[in-house]
């Protein structure tokens, strides 16, 4: 990284962080939710809904939110801190101070880490609440929906047996139904021993 972080420490001296490029975040561009998956129909089970989950859409964090997460949450609470180039910072420490001054108006007020942590882990419970409420909902939802497949499901399957059942019985009927009592008799005289 190109540019650097400078603030004024509790001494009055002036401190100055390199941010570190393996530091940046993803930012989210589309939360995580929450999606109905639909199952097939098979013989053995009725067609059904799942809950899936839609993986947050994410991009890099560009060059002046990376800078403003690291401002916030290294510079101490309160501390007004500034950013700069990394090559104009003077190799002389006893120069830092002029520099400092010569860098103009602020970019922004750290809040420290204990804060910084606290906020994130804020923002965190409350979007893993959110997120419960709707996976709670959805499947409640599905659940209902599931209820209603597989009786039906249930219902249609017994009709489809009594059906077959039906339909055997009546193909058993008919083959012996059209056989004469006379075509009996011939039959069993045809098939005993030839004289």
């Amino acid at each position: 990284m190109e540019q650097v972080i400078a603030y004024k420490n509790s001494d009055g001296d002036v401190a100055i962080l390199f941010p570190f490029e393996g530091a940046r975040r993803k930012v989210v561009v589309k939360p995580a939710s929450f999606t109905r998956i639909e199952s097939m129909e098979t013989e053995a089970s009725p067609k059904r809904f799942d809950v899936g989950v839609i993986v947050a859409e994410t991009r890099a964090e560009t060059d002046d939110e990376f800078l403003a997460w690291v401002g916030a949450k290294d510079v101490p609470s309160g501390v007004i801190y500034k950013i700069a180039d990394a090559s104009t910072v003077p190799a002389d420490d006893s120069a830092l101070g002029a520099w400092f001054t010569g860098l103009g108006k602020k970019s922004g007020t750290g809040i420290g880490q204990e804060a910084w942590c606290a906020a994130e882990d804020q923002a965190a419970a409350a979007r893993e609440s959110e997120l419960q409420v709707e996976h709670d909902a959805l499947s409640a939802q599905i659940n209902s929906e599931n209820s209603a497949l597989m009786a039906e499901w249930i219902v249609r399957r017994a009709v489809e047996s009594q059906a077959a059942v039906g339909e055997r019985e009546d193909l058993a009927g008919s083959q012996v139904s059209g056989i004469s009592d006379d075509q009996i008799i011939l039959q069993s005289d045809k098939s005993g021993d030839p004289e």
